[in-house]
């Protein structure tokens, strides 16, 4: 019963009694007293059916339970103007996002110095710090109303022994393109670096900038986590943006940020994340602008395949993705710091942005992708900077951080990629008490509920019908998964050696047999040839398996060995030179023909993996 019937059910019961003048008062002071004692009970009633619904359904931090999260009162918006179109036609090097061509008198140059950052730094230092980007955005983006006052931000850019050029980019960038109304404060954390030029030279470009721009500086190497950590304490911005010290904005990165995070403030806001070329600096806009992200089966951070759009609903819609990338995000700075910031027990850099993700989702809030923002990052294919400790450190580290969110996060299901990465298994993770209360207090859902609801194709057994290999009964060789790691994906097969990895296929409850992130699908331009593609549902991509037949649902041909036979191998080393002699050659053991009785279209499901 609500309170408001209480108190009238009260009144009128008291009110109607024909009684004298000191009884009905005494009645009506009576009557006072009884609502006053309904009133405390039914709060407490409901405040104990609140919590009741909080541990049973939705977390603690999801908008059901935390109004605040609903969106911003007026005193935290702030009315802006957008900022002035760039000049398009200077014909200054990389202006227009073209790639730098190299004098011939420098290519020396750049050969001696591209160790130090990985990276054509001789290109980076001809491009201007203000180089001018196109507009790489959709026209529905430019032409679409967006809300006059949105929160103000803190930009946190962490640096360490960064090419001073990439780091001035990323922050003019940020100042040219963005409506200085908006940005409180870019705050630039300096984890110990040694380079002299980031000392002074830094100090006096940034007083150059006309706008608030603080550098912490640490006082010992604490890697990208615990600084950007650092960096949001400080931080004074209702929202908080953090970039890597290699990225640049582009025009009307931030409002559509800002505006999603304003619908929901425990959305975590991702741009689309473009690519700048380390050795020209070219600027290439990402081909399909709602690409989603994941994990593979080693937990890094993998590309997914596209969210399809919805019918009546716009491509440039933002759009759900199970993880992000950790180069270009922004946060609600509350909501950052409730759900649990970063965890301190990692080191240096690894695995926070995938460990973020699933807690952000697991407890309330969610991961967006915005196609209306874009971001270039500059892609390295290894870092420049070194892991105290060298490179075993650097090993330890990544198996740390990894062990760290998977034992918090994933349950049981953890232990498939520990069967997987046997190095996970012998990791030091250190103490996770602290993240499993912040789990437990929080009530966030079961990682259960995150593949139903979030990840449906994630790489690992869910809801399956078998994970383990898939044996050639005629050959007594396995379909092995190779070049999955490096996105040239291909299909062969070797000697079965029951140690997993590139040999454990995922059968899926959904009819797909999955490795990693890839399932094996009929390709479109030749109905015989099987590929490794990315798993994304389509019907090209379901098997049934009958009798000893596996047959591809769509055509109803069978899979099919017809590579050669050999002896098994002797020793590893055999078994590795035949692996890279499978890797080299352009025929395929594997193919889809038509059903037959023939021995090399028989299969066993015979050699389950055993993780649980």
């Amino acid at each position: 019963m609500s309170l408001k019937r209480v108190f009238k059910k009260t009144s009128n019961r008291f009110l109607n009694m024909n009684i004298n003048f000191e009884k009905q008062k005494i009645f009506t002071i009576g009557a006072i007293v009884w609502t006053c004692f309904m009133l405390i009970f039914v709060q407490t009633v409901e405040k104990d059916s609140y919590e009741y619904i909080n541990s049973i359904g939705q977390p603690i931090l999801s908008i059901i339970n935390a109004p605040k999260y609903r969106g911003y009162s007026s005193h935290q918006l702030t009315r802006y103007k957008i900022p002035k179109p760039e000049p398009r036609n200077r014909g200054l090097p990389g202006d227009n996002g073209r790639p730098v061509n190299i004098p011939s008198h420098l290519l020396e140059k750049v050969s001696k110095t591209y160790s130090q950052h990985q990276l054509n730094l001789v290109a980076s230092e001809l491009i201007p710090e203000d180089r001018v980007l196109l507009d790489y955005r959709h026209e529905e983006c430019k032409n679409r109303n967006i809300p006059e006052f949105l929160p103000q931000v803190s930009v946190i850019i962490v640096f360490h022994n960064e090419a001073l050029s990439t780091l001035m980019r990323t922050i003019v960038s940020v100042i040219n393109r963005s409506s200085r109304d908006l940005i409180k404060e870019i705050i630039l954390v300096d984890d110990f670096a040694s380079l002299e030029f980031l000392g002074i030279e830094l100090e006096e470009k940034i007083k150059a900038l006309n706008i608030l721009v603080k550098i912490l500086r640490l006082k010992k190497r604490n890697g990208l986590i615990k600084a950007r950590l650092m960096g949001a304490r400080k931080a004074s911005g209702t929202v908080l943006v953090f970039f890597d010290a290699h990225v640049e904005v582009t025009s009307g990165w931030l409002e559509p940020l800002l505006e999603v995070i304003a619908l929901n403030r425990t959305t975590v806001a991702v741009p689309v994340i473009d690519s700048i070329d380390k050795d020209t600096f070219y600027y290439e806009k990402l081909e399909d602008e709602r690409t989603k992200s994941g994990f593979d089966s080693n937990l890094y951070h993998a590309w997914i395949g596209s969210e399809p759009v919805k019918s009546g609903s716009s491509y440039t819609e933002p759009f759900p993705s199970p993880t992000m990338v950790g180069c270009a995000f922004a946060v609600d700075r509350d909501f950052f710091f409730a759900v649990g910031a970063y965890d301190e027990g990692m080191v240096i850099w690894g695995g926070e942005n995938i460990e973020q993700s699933l807690r952000t989702w697991m407890c309330g809030g969610s991961v967006i992708i915005v196609p209306c923002s874009h971001v270039g990052h500059v892609y390295r294919d290894v870092s420049p900077h070194g892991f105290p400790g060298g490179m075993t450190a650097k090993v330890d580290t990544l198996a740390r951080n990894n062990g760290r969110w998977g034992r918090v996060w994933m349950g049981h299901f953890y232990q498939f990629f520990v069967s997987l990465n046997p190095s996970l298994a012998t990791g030091v993770i250190g103490d996770v008490s602290e993240r499993l209360k912040l789990k437990d207090d929080l009530k966030c859902h079961p990682f259960s509920w995150y593949l139903e609801n979030v990840y449906l194709d994630a790489p690992l057994p869910y809801k399956h019908h078998y994970v383990g290999h898939i044996k050639s009964s005629h050959t007594e060789k396995c379909l092995e998964a190779l070049g999955t790691a490096k996105g040239s994906p291909k299909v062969e097969t070797n000697f079965c050696h029951g140690l997993g990895r590139h040999q454990a296929w995922i059968f899926t409850g959904a009819g797909t047999i999955q490795s990693s992130n890839y399932c094996l699908q009929q390709s479109t331009r030749d109905k015989e040839q099987i590929l490794l593609n990315i798993c994304n549902g389509e019907s090209s991509q379901v098997w049934k398996f009958e009798g000893s037949h596996l047959i591809h649902a769509d055509t109803g041909l069978c899979l099919t060995f017809n590579g050669r036979t050999s002896a098994k191998p002797k020793s590893l080393l055999n078994y590795l030179s035949q692996l890279a002699q499978d890797l080299l050659t352009t025929e395929q053991s594997v193919a889809l023909a038509d059903c037959n009785n023939g021995h090399q279209q028989v299969w066993a499901l015979d050699g389950p993996l055993h993780w649980s």
